[in-house]
C-alpha cells in the first residue's frame, strides 16, 4: 500500500482587510485631518479631550460627513485647554495668548534688524545683520521653501491620486453625479492654471504655505453635497493657488455650476404610509411607514405613524419630508396631531371666518399648520415641537404622475413593485420581507426624481412655481414686473362690469377645445388616424409660431368699434360686446357659455338661441324668471384671436361691441425658456427628456392663475374623524392673465383649424374627435389636410397612432384599436381607453370582457370585480363585451372613494358608471 506523501499544516488565510466606502473613506480623511491639527497644537502647550476626533459609525451617511466637515480649528480650540507658565487657560485664550506672544516678539524682531535702534553718536550706521547673520536668513528662507515646497507636492500629489480615482458616492443618481463631475473638473483646471502661471516650484510652495486648508478644500469638492461648503471651498483654493478670491467673472461662472446641484440639503427626505384596509373596519391606522434620505439609499421603516413621529421628532433639527398625494397621507398626519396629540392649530382668528396662517417662526411648541386649497388640494403641513420645524410636502404638486409612472418616465434604478393592500394588518404588526421591497421600492422611486429635481435647483412647493420662478430668472425680476403687471390692482369704472382689469380680461380665459362631432356620437369608425400636436402650449408661447403676447398695461376704450390703436400689428386686444350668434354651414362649433342656466356649460354651442324641451325647437326670444319675454343676446368677452375665428365660424346677429382694451405686444417673449427646455426634450431620453417636458408644459398655467386663496379649516368631529370648512380668500399673488388668456387662445386657434381643414360634414368620413392638442379622423395619414407633420419639431402634428376601430362616446370618452403608431406598425395591437373619471383598474377590467380572460387571471381580483367578470354566480361564464357596450349606463366595479372615519382616510371599493 502506497504511502501517503506527508502534508504541512495549512495556514490559515489571511484575514482580507474590508475595503471603505466612498462615504466611510470620506469620513476618514476628516479623521486625519482633526488628528494633524491636534498634534500639531499639542506641542505648543495645548491639550484635547479624548473624543476630540469623532469616531467613525459602521455606517457613515452624508449627514455625518457634513458633520465632521464642520469641525473647524475655532471648534477645537473651544474644547482645549492651554498651559503657560504654569497656569491653566481654555484654548480660546490660548489663542489670543498665542497671539499677543507673536505680536510682541514680530515687534522686538524689526526693531533688532532696524539699523537706527544700532547706531552710535559719530559713527556710520551700523548695518542691520553682518555677512553670517545675512547668510543664515537666506539659508533658513532656502530651507523654508525647500520644506513648502515639499509640503505643496506631496498635497498636490494626494490630490491628483483623489481627482484621478474620483467617481462621486455611491448613492447619487447619475444626473447629480455628472455636475460634480463637472466641478472636480473646474477644481482641477485651477489648479493647472496656477502650476502654468507660477510655475511648478511656484505653485507647490503656495500649496505648502496652506496645505492641510487646500486637502481639506478638495476633500470638500470632491465629495460635500453641501453647495454652500463647495462654493467656500472653491474660494479657499482661489487664494491659495493665486493669492485672492474668485473675481466678479469666475463667481459668476461659479454660480452656472453651482444652480446645478443647489437645493440638496441633507434633511430633506421622502417618505410614504401603508395603511389597513380590511374587511368591517371602523378606523384606520399607519401599519407600516418609510423614510429615506435624499442621496442616499438608507430606507428606515417605522411600524406605527407614532414611531416614525418620535424619530423625526428625535432628529432635533428641521426637516422636511415628501409624500407621493399628501391628500392621503397627510389626512392621517393632521388626525394624529389634533385628535391623538392634542396639537393646537397654529391659524390666527380675527372673526369666525377670518383665520391667518401663522409664520414658522410665530408658531408656538406643539402647534400644526397646513395649506389645503379651497378646492381640496392639500400642499403642506408644518408641525413645530421643541423648536424644531418638521415640514411635510407633497411631491405629487412638483412630479403629477402615479409612482408606477414615475419609475418608467424618469427611467429611476427602482421601479414600482405591487402588492396586496387588503388584509388584517395593524400598528406594530410584522412586515414581512415582500412586504418590506414594496414600501422601501415606493420612496426609492419617488426619491430618484426628486433628487434630479433638487439637483437642477427646483425645490418650490409646486412644479408651475418651480417654472414660474426659472423663467423670471431668465429674464430678470425686474423686466417680469415691467413687462406683467399685476392687473388686479388697477381698478375700473362701474362702467365696464368689472371691478378691476385682471377681473375684465379674465372673462376671455377658457380651456382647450374638446369636441366630438355632432353626428358621430356612438358610431363604429374604421382605419383612422390620430394626430397629436408636438408640446401645443410652449409651441404657441414659442417665436416659431410668430404669436404675438400682451404686455405691460392695458388701454381701454368704450363704445361700439374697436380703435385703431388696438388694431396696430405691435397691439393685443380683448374685446366685450353682446350678440346672437349662428353657426355657419360646415363650420365646427367652439363657444361655451358657462354660469348660466340657459346653456349646458359643457356642451359646444351652434347657436345662442333658447332650446324648448317640450317641442325641441331653438328660439330667439325667452321668458326671464318674471315672465318678461327676452330675447336670446348673450355677454362674451373675446381675445382678438378667438374674436376673429368667432366672425369665421358664426353669423352674428344684433351684434354690438361695448367696450375693450388693448395692450403693446411681443413675439418671443418665452424663446429664451423654451428654447432651452425644448433642446434638451429633443436631444435627451429618460430623466432629463421628462423633467424638460415639465417645464416646457406647467409654465402657461402660472400666467392665468387667479388671486383666488380660499383655504380650509379643519376641525373635530364628535366621532373623532376630521372635518374641514372653508374660508373665503383673495390675496394671492396673481398670474398676468392677459398672456394666460393668449396662451390658450392660440392654442384652441391651432387645434380647430386644423380639425376644419379635415371635416367634411357629419356622414363623411374626415374629421370625429377633438381634445385640447388632438385630432381623430377616420382619413388614412397621408389624407389629413393643413396640418405640418413631424415627429418633433414645435407648431407640428405627429401621426400619433394609426387605428382599424375606433369608437366615440362623447368628449374625453372614447376607445380606439391601435395597430400602429407614429406609422410603424405595433407588435401587439392594442385597446386605447379614454374616459374621464374611470379609474385604471375599471379599464382594465373592462378589457378582460373584451380580450378574454383566464379564471386564474380573476382570482386575482376582488369578489365585487369578479362579479362583473363573470355573468353567473358559480364563475364557469365569463362576461364577453364588446367596444360598443362602452356607452352610457356601463357600470363597471374598481373604483375607490375616499371615506373619512377615525385615524385618516379609508378607500372604499365602488362603482364607477358611466351616466
Amino acid at each position: 500500500m502506497a504511502k501517503k506523501r506527508p502534508t504541512k499544516a495549512k495556514k490559515k488565510p489571511a484575514k482580507k482587510r474590508q475595503k471603505m466606502t466612498p462615504n466611510q473613506t470620506a469620513f476618514a480623511k476628516q479623521q486625519q485631518r482633526i488628528r494633524r491639527f491636534i498634534k500639531s497644537a499639542e506641542k505648543r502647550g495645548y491639550s484635547f479631550p479624548a473624543n476630540a476626533v469623532p469616531e467613525r459609525p459602521a455606517r457613515v451617511t452624508k449627514r455625518d460627513i457634513a458633520r465632521i466637515t464642520a469641525i473647524k480649528p475655532e471648534t477645537l480650540y473651544e474644547q482645549a485647554t492651554f498651559i503657560y507658565e504654569g497656569s491653566t487657560f481654555t484654548g480660546t485664550e490660548g489663542r489670543m495668548i498665542e497671539r499677543s506672544l507673536a505680536a510682541q516678539k514680530g515687534a522686538l524682531h524689526k526693531r533688532e534688524k532696524d539699523p537706527r535702534y544700532h547706531t552710535k553718536a559719530g559713527s556710520p550706521p551700523a548695518e542691520a545683520t553682518d555677512v553670517a547673520d545675512r547668510l543664515g536668513e537666506v539659508i533658513d528662507r532656502i530651507a523654508d521653501t525647500g520644506y513648502k515646497i515639499n509640503q505643496g507636492t506631496a498635497a498636490y500629489n494626494a490630490a491628483q491620486q483623489e481627482i484621478d480615482s474620483w467617481s462621486g458616492s455611491p448613492y447619487w443618481n447619475d444626473w447629480f453625479t455628472q455636475r460634480r463631475y463637472e466641478e472636480v473638473e473646474r477644481m482641477q483646471r485651477m489648479i493647472q492654471s496656477s502650476i502654468r502661471t507660477y510655475g511648478f516650484g511656484g505653485a507647490m510652495k503656495a500649496i505648502g504655505t496652506q496645505a492641510e486648508d487646500f486637502a481639506r478644500a478638495v476633500d470638500i469638492i470632491c465629495y460635500d453635497s453641501n453647495q454652500e461648503r463647495i462654493r467656500v471651498a472653491f474660494n479657499t483654493l482661489a487664494e491659495i493657488l493665486k493669492g485672492s478670491a474668485l473675481t466678479a467673472e469666475e463667481g459668476a461662472d461659479m454660480d452656472v455650476l453651482m444652480d446645478a446641484t443647489v437645493g440638496y440639503s441633507p434633511d430633506w427626505y421622502d417618505d410614504d404610509f401603508e395603511t389597513t384596509v380590511y374587511k368591517g373596519q371602523d378606523h384606520t391606522e399607519v401599519w407600516a411607514a418609510a423614510c429615506v434620505e435624499l442621496f442616499t439609499e438608507d430606507v428606515l421603516l417605522f411600524h406605527s405613524i407614532g414611531e416614525m413621529w418620535d424619530y423625526l421628532k428625535g432628529m432635533r433639527e428641521n426637516v422636511i419630508c415628501y409624500f407621493h398625494n399628501l391628500k392621503f397621507d397627510g389626512s392621517f398626519w393632521l388626525s394624529y396631531f389634533l385628535v391623538n396629540l392634542g396639537y393646537k392649530q397654529a391659524f390666527e382668528q380675527f372673526g369666525e371666518n377670518d383665520f391667518v396662517r401663522m409664520k414658522n417662526k410665530e408658531m408656538p411648541n406643539n402647534s400644526v399648520s397646513y395649506s389645503i386649497s379651497g378646492m381640496g388640494q392639500w400642499y403642506d403641513i408644518t408641525v413645530k415641537v421643541n423648536g424644531q420645524i418638521i415640514e411635510f410636502r407633497d411631491s405629487l404638486k412638483l412630479l403629477p404622475f402615479s409612482v408606477s409612472a414615475i419609475g418608467k418616465s424618469f427611467e429611476t434604478k427602482h421601479k414600482k413593485l405591487d402588492m396586496e393592500y387588503t388584509g388584517l394588518r395593524y400598528a406594530g404588526c410584522p412586515i414581512t420581507p415582500e412586504e418590506q421591497d414594496y414600501i422601501k421600492n415606493d420612496v426609492l422611486v419617488v426619491k430618484e426624481a426628486l433628487e434630479i429635481m433638487f439637483t437642477e435647483g427646483h425645490k418650490k412647493l409646486t412644479i408651475g412655481s418651480c417654472c414660474l420662478a426659472e423663467y423670471k430668472k431668465s429674464i430678470g425680476k425686474k423686466a417680469y414686473a415691467t413687462m406683467f403687471p399685476d392687473l388686479y390692482q388697477m381698478p375700473l369704472d362701474k362702467s365696464f362690469d368689472a371691478e378691476n382689469a385682471g377681473q375684465y380680461v379674465n372673462r376671455s380665459y377658457r380651456g382647450g377645445w374638446c369636441y366630438l362631432a355632432r353626428g358621430k356620437e356612438q358610431k363604429l369608425f374604421h382605419n383612422g388616424t390620430t394626430a397629436d400636436v408636438n408640446s401645443l402650449y410652449p409651441s404657441m408661447m414659442s417665436s416659431e409660431s410668430l404669436n404675438k403676447y400682451p404686455i405691460g398695461e392695458p388701454h381701454f376704450w368704450s363704445g361700439d368699434f374697436i380703435p385703431d390703436e388696438a388694431k396696430r400689428a405691435t397691439a393685443y386686444y380683448f374685446v366685450r360686446f353682446k350678440t346672437r350668434f349662428y353657426i355657419r354651414p360646415g363650420k365646427l362649433p367652439f363657444i361655451q357659455l358657462k354660469n348660466s342656466m340657459s346653456y349646458r356649460a359643457n356642451e359646444m354651442l351652434e347657436t345662442s338661441d333658447h332650446y324648448n324641451k317640450e317641442d325641441g325647437k331653438y328660439y330667439p326670444v325667452y321668458y326671464d324668471l318674471d315672465g318678461n319675454l327676452k330675447p336670446a343676446t348673450v355677454e362674451l368677452t373675446m381675445t382678438m384671436t378667438d374674436f376673429a375665428l368667432f366672425k369665421e365660424h358664426y353669423e352674428l346677429v344684433d351684434f354690438r361691441i361695448l367696450d375693450g382694451c388693448w395692450f403693446d405686444s411681443a413675439v418671443g417673449i418665452f424663446d429664451q425658456y423654451i428654447e432651452k427646455y425644448k433642446k434638451i426634450k429633443m436631444e435627451s431620453k429618460g430623466a432629463k427628456r421628462q423633467l424638460a417636458k415639465l417645464f416646457l408644459n406647467n409654465l402657461y398655467g402660472k400666467m392665468a392663475s387667479s388671486p383666488n386663496s380660499d383655504f380650509k379649516i379643519a376641525f373635530t368631529k364628535e366621532d373623532k374623524t376630521i372635518g374641514f370648512r372653508t374660508i373665503r380668500a383673495n390675496d394671492k399673488t396673481p398670474g398676468y392673465i392677459p398672456v394666460g388668456s393668449a396662451i390658450t387662445s392660440y392654442a384652441r386657434n391651432f387645434t380647430i383649424r386644423a380639425a376644419q381643414a379635415n371635416y367634411y360634414g357629419p356622414d363623411k368620413p374626415g374629421f370625429i374627435y377633438a381634445d385640447t392638442d388632438s385630432i381623430h379622423c377616420d382619413l388614412a395619414p397621408d389624407q389629413l389636410k393643413g396640418i405640418k407633420v413631424h415627429n418633433k419639431n414645435f407648431c407640428c402634428w405627429d401621426l400619433e397612432s394609426t387605428w382599424d376601430e375606433g369608437w366615440f362616446v362623447r368628449q374625453k370618452t372614447y376607445i380606439e384599436h391601435v395597430i400602429a403608431e407614429e406609422l410603424e406598425p405595433v407588435e401587439a395591437p392594442y385597446y386605447n381607453v379614454k374616459c374621464a373619471g374611470m379609474p385604471k383598474q375599471c379599464k382594465d377590467l373592462f378589457l378582460m370582457t373584451v380580450n378574454g380572460f383566464t379564471d386564474e387571471e380573476a382570482q386575482a381580483h376582488t369578489e365585487m370585480e369578479q362579479a362583473f367578470l363573470y355573468t353567473d354566480k358559480e364563475h364557469t361564464q365569463h362576461r364577453s363585451l364588446t367596444v360598443k357596450d362602452f356607452t352610457v349606463g356601463l357600470a363597471i366595479p374598481g373604483k375607490l372613494l375616499p371615506k373619512r372615519i377615525p385615524g385618516g382616510v379609508l378607500l372604499v371599493d365602488s362603482v364607477y358608471e358611466m351616466r
